[in-house]
């Protein structure tokens, strides 16, 4: 798998495998309809690794400065 790819299309373990989760952790997300962008194709849901860096780098939170 080269999810350096942005086109890559990873399943729900593997991108869980890349954001360093639990599988379970994304079906819980999908349910509440929070998390990274996926994909429909059919039954099978699929996640871009383009999706998931960009959910990643919405997540970066800035130090406090004092």
């Amino acid at each position: 798998m080269n999810a350096t790819d942005g086109n890559t299309m990873l399943t729900t373990p593997q991108a869980a495998d890349w954001l360093g989760m639990r599988p379970q952790t994304l079906h819980e997300w999908r349910c509440r309809g929070v998390g990274p962008r996926y994909h429909k194709l059919g039954r099978a849901v699929r996640y871009k690794a383009a999706d998931l860096a960009e959910y990643i780098e919405a997540q970066a939170v800035e130090p406090c400065r004092v």
